[in-house]
């Protein structure tokens, strides 16, 4: 179903009452009753008893439960619809609340193509339903976005619409699944805090990319090849024309030392006897910094 466009949204935005900054730590109760209303209409309603709808929520709640360790999530009169749909709208903890959209979500997404679900009165696709979702995010100035099966954090829209979409869309052909996978990671680590696995899992991905494209282009490379090696071979082979590199500069020292350097010297190796803090804006920076060089590195395959 489309966001209607309303009277007082648009009288918002005139009077300049829009947030352009985003918030992390709450989602506001009208967008957890809005997300409910996006449920039903991807999984349908009514049917009875172990129809397909119910047999998905079903399905979903035994999953969620399982993962927080209850036995249900609800009152013990709820159905599984409601028990999930009441404890979304009473849970405290935002990272549990979008683990709960992260997981109906995904579970829609495995719904839709299921053969029963041609009989479960949806009302609009998955895929219609993760753009409304994220449409209802940004409404809300609530910074997270659903991509590619998983909630993403933003940090600004400029750099979520420049940086982070297009590296996800180019990672998502096949061949890139283990560098969008670690990529995949690396987010669901900076939103959960974990700012030491995100940065491992950001030279992860980085490698992989390179790995990657190696393996397309038929370059002899070791499989076990550091960042460093793996620059050098794609250099080499002229995958960055050398006047590029001559208009740009630093370019080679940024591919070598950039990701690499932030991440071993904060992330990698043993921390001693005082624990290393990784500053969130540090992860954020090697976030951007990865999909920026992502991207640049396999247009430059493709080009």
């Amino acid at each position: 179903m489309a966001v209607l466009q309303l009277f007082s949204k648009r009288k918002q935005r005139a009077e300049g009452r829009v947030s352009d900054v985003y918030i992390y730590d709450q989602v506001p109760n009208s967008l957890r009753v809005q997300i409910i209303h996006i449920w039903r209409d991807t999984f349908g309603e009514g049917g009875g008893y172990m129809s397909p709808t119910s047999a998905a929520w079903h399905i979903v709640h035994r999953a969620l439960a399982r993962e927080f360790g209850v036995f249900r999530l609800g009152d013990v009169h709820d159905d599984d619809f409601e028990a999930i749909a009441n404890y979304f709208l009473k849970v405290q903890d935002v990272a549990r609340a979008l683990d709960i959209v992260e997981v109906v979500f995904e579970a829609a997404q495995g719904f839709a193509r299921g053969q029963n679900y041609y009989h479960a009165n949806a009302k609009i696709s998955p895929d219609a339903a993760a753009r409304e979702l994220n449409e209802r995010f940004a409404e809300h100035a609530v910074g997270y976005s659903f991509i590619n099966g998983q909630i993403i954090q933003k940090d600004t829209e400029v750099l979520h619409q420049s940086i982070v979409l297009p590296v996800l869309t180019l990672l998502h052909e096949k061949e890139f699944s283990g560098a969008n996978e670690e990529y995949l990671s690396a987010h669901e680590h900076y939103r959960h805090g974990k700012y030491k696995e995100c940065l491992n899992d950001c030279l992860k991905s980085f490698e992989s990319t390179m790995k990657t494209i190696c393996k397309q282009k038929r370059w002899s490379v070791d499989p076990n090849a550091t960042s460093a090696k793996l620059v050098e071979t794609c250099l080499k082979n002229d995958l960055i024309p050398a006047y590029l590199l001559a208009e740009i500069g630093a370019l080679r020292s940024v591919l070598e030392a950039g990701i690499p350097t932030v991440r071993n010297r904060l992330g990698a190796h043993g921390q001693g006897a005082t624990p290393i803090v990784v500053p969130s804006h540090y992860a954020s920076y090697v976030l951007n910094l990865t999909g920026a060089t992502i991207s640049f590195l396999v247009a430059s395959a493709e080009a």
